[in-house]
């Protein structure tokens, strides 16, 4: 019996549907990979459970495209940095502090304690069967609810970040410590890796725990026309890893592309296009609301991403839209076993310009390309699937 269906035959053997807390520390209302990974988590559970989210001091409104059935907001007495001449003042201070004089933040430095009371007066009105913290950040929150099979979904491995934590927003989560993320993990009873690679380390560090790894539900909708041709795209956020790996590719592998086949037009969208100089062959076209626009008028997609750790949600995306892709070893980083002829591997410039020009000069290749990609997708949500059935199997009576 595959996935699926031992999947359904869970659902029908439920007494009832449980209920699943999800505790929320970001905004949902940005467009940003990580928020489509909690939305999609959400919406996946919500098919089988009855979910609720509980955004922890950020949205005080149902962001939109949230599909769960309850919204709560936790309210945060802490004074609020972006809006409060004190708030502003502290976080110049701490990132002093942080950045200057080495002084860490630890792992519950995020944590308002003024949320506990909130969480512990909602576990007792709805009495969950689980509660999942998004972040290891949001663990300390888990201990309000003694009833509930406890998971945190860490999204990210943080220790491994410091490498280039410099040069990330001085509010974003982070953690100097293996020790200290640990702790955060231990808090829970299943912890979820968003990549086998990192599930490892997790479990490495915490071996009495259950870990299972999760990676990007994907969402079907196959809208790439093979018959596009010359038109290679990337769409990205400008941190600084996105930046250097695309000029990197712009100055290396794209210049040799455009002599082998002038009329090649790069197609650049999101945030990164801010630090991208004009070039003849190079189209910006922005911050894009919709993903469809530009999937539909490339003939495939790039991830040329050099460092980094997670999983890379701009190739889960092109792989969303049945759109070939061209990326890195770290691109694919936690997705190697959906290689095939339209999710290709490319470590050097040759490999690079190899494998485009391979794509650009074969429409029928991208054709079929696309239906691979499509069949490797499939396979790597199965399994996903098999994970959420692990989750509600622990639920004790309400999952017998």
């Amino acid at each position: 019996m595959d996935a699926k269906s031992r999947f359904l035959q869970l659902i029908a053997s439920m007494k009832r549907r449980p209920k699943i807390a999800v505790l929320c520390p970001i905004s949902l209302n940005d467009h940003a990979g990580n928020v489509t990974r909690i939305k999609r988590l959400v919406s996946n559970l919500s098919k089988v459970a009855e979910v609720h989210l509980i955004s922890l001091g950020k949205d005080c409104t149902r962001p939109s495209g949230l599909d769960c059935q309850a919204f709560y907001y936790v309210r945060s007495k802490r004074f609020p940095e972006y809006i409060s001449p004190l708030g502003l003042v502290r976080r110049k201070v701490r990132t002093q502090l942080c950045n200057r004089w080495g002084v860490r933040k630890g792992i519950d430095f995020w944590f308002d304690e003024s949320w506990r009371p909130q969480l512990r007066q909602l576990s007792e009105l709805h009495n969950y069967d689980i509660v999942i913290a998004e972040y290891v950040f949001c663990t300390n929150g888990l201990a309000s609810f003694p009833k509930a099979l406890k998971v945190v979904d860490c999204h990210d491995i943080f220790f491994r970040r410091r490498a280039f934590e410099d040069t990330l927003n001085s509010q974003w989560f982070h953690c100097h410590s293996a020790t200290a993320e640990a702790r955060g993990w231990n808090r829970a009873d299943i912890v979820l890796g968003i990549q086998e690679n990192e599930s490892r380390i997790i479990r490495n560090l915490v071996p009495t725990k259950e870990v299972l790894t999760l990676g990007h539900p994907l969402h079907f909708e196959t809208i790439y026309d093979p018959t596009i041709n010359d038109r290679i795209g990337i769409v990205a956020s400008e941190t600084v890893s996105n930046v250097t790996a695309l000029l990197q590719y712009i100055n290396g592998p794209f210049k040799k592309i455009v002599g082998l086949s002038p009329q090649v037009q790069l197609i650049i969208a999101g945030s990164v296009c801010r630090q991208i100089p004009d070039s003849v062959n190079v189209r910006k076209l922005g911050i894009m609301e919709s993903l469809k626009d530009f999937y539909t008028q490339i003939s495939f997609a790039i991830n040329p991403v050099s460092h980094g750790t997670g999983l890379k949600i701009k190739t889960v995306e092109a792989i969303e839209y049945g759109c070939p892709i061209l990326s890195s070893d770290v691109g694919l980083e936690g997705l190697e076993d959906l290689k095939c002829k339209g999710v290709v591997e490319c470590n050097s410039d040759s490999s690079w310009v190899e494998e485009a020009m391979t794509l650009l000069w074969n429409q029928s290749l991208r054709h079929h390309a696309s239906h691979q990609v499509r069949v490797a997708a499939e396979k790597y949500n199965e399994r996903l699937l098999g994970v959420i059935h692990r989750l509600l199997a622990r639920c004790g009576d309400a999952s017998n």
